[in-house]
C-alpha cells in the first residue's frame, strides 16, 4: 500500500454550494510512492495500446495526478517508457543460472524460469511487443535490445555464439519465432503456456544440436 499523509485543504473541505456534502479529503503521496504510481499507470496504458497513442495526459489521469507532476519525475514520455521496460530487462540471476544435471535438464530448468518471468511480467512484456514496431527509433531500438538480451541468454546455454555469423543468423531466426509465439500466448491467447514450453524448448535444443553438427561438418 502507498504511504500517505492526509492534508486538509480548508477551501476544498467546505461544502459544495447547494450540495450539502463536503468535498473529498485529499491525500498527498510521498515522492517515491507517487513515482511508483505513475510508473504503474504508464505500464498498464502502454500494455493496452501503442506507445504513440498514449499521452502524458492519459498517464496523469490514470495515476490521479497532473502532467506537471509527471514531468517532475520524468522529463519526457520516452524516459517514463524506458523506466517501465527497464525493470523487466534487468534479468534476475535465478533465470539464467543452471547447474548440475544433463544439458537438456539445465535448458529445461532455465527455460521454465524464463517463462515464469514472462508470466509474472505479462503486461510489461506485451508493452515491449507493441513498442518493438514503434515509429520512434529510440523506443523500438531499446525495446528490441531488451528483448534480445533475454533471448540471447537462453541460446547461450545451448552453445550458440552470438559473435559467429551462422550462429547469429540462427539466433535471429529463433528470436523472430519467440516474439510471435509469446505474443500468441500472452496477448492473443491463441497458444497456452504448455504449447509455448513444448515448442520453443524443443526448437532451442534443436538449434544447439544443428549448430554443433554444422560446425563439425565445416571443420571436417
Amino acid at each position: 500500500m502507498f504511504r500517505t499523509r492526509s492534508i486538509l485543504d480548508p477551501v476544498r473541505a467546505q461544502a459544495e454550494p447547494g450540495s450539502g456534502e463536503p468535498r473529498r479529503l485529499r491525500t498527498r503521496l510521498d515522492a517515491d510512492d507517487r513515482r511508483e504510481q505513475i510508473v504503474e499507470a504508464a505500464r498498464k496504458l502502454f500494455a493496452a495500446q501503442p506507445y504513440e497513442l498514449v499521452s502524458t495526459g492519459d498517464i496523469a489521469a490514470a495515476a490521479g495526478t497532473t502532467r506537471t507532476n509527471i514531468h517532475y519525475h520524468f522529463s519526457t514520455k520516452r524516459e517514463l517508457f524506458f523506466e517501465v521496460i527497464g525493470r523487466f530487462s534487468r534479468i534476475p540471476e535465478d533465470v539464467v543460472v543452471a547447474q548440475g544435471g544433463s544439458a537438456e535438464s539445465r535448458v529445461a530448468a532455465v527455460f521454465h524460469r524464463w517463462l515464469d518471468a514472462l508470466e509474472r511480467n505479462r503486461a510489461t512484456y506485451v508493452t515491449m511487443l507493441h513498442a518493438a514496431s514503434s515509429s520512434d527509433p529510440q523506443v523500438s531500438g531499446v525495446v528490441r535490445q531488451s528483448m534480445q538480451a533475454w533471448e540471447r541468454r537462453l541460446v547461450e546455454i545451448v552453445g550458440l555464439d552470438p559473435l559467429s555469423g551462422p550462429h547469429a543468423a540462427m539466433i535471429r531466426s529463433f528470436q523472430a519465432m519467440v516474439t510471435d509465439a509469446t505474443a500468441a500466448w500472452l496477448e492473443r491467447g491463441e497458444l497456452s503456456r504448455a504449447h509455448i514450453e513444448a515448442m520453443l524448448f524443443r526448437v532451442l535444443l534443436a538449434l544447439g544440436e544443428a549448430a554443433r553438427d554444422a560446425d563439425g561438418s565445416a571443420s571436417g
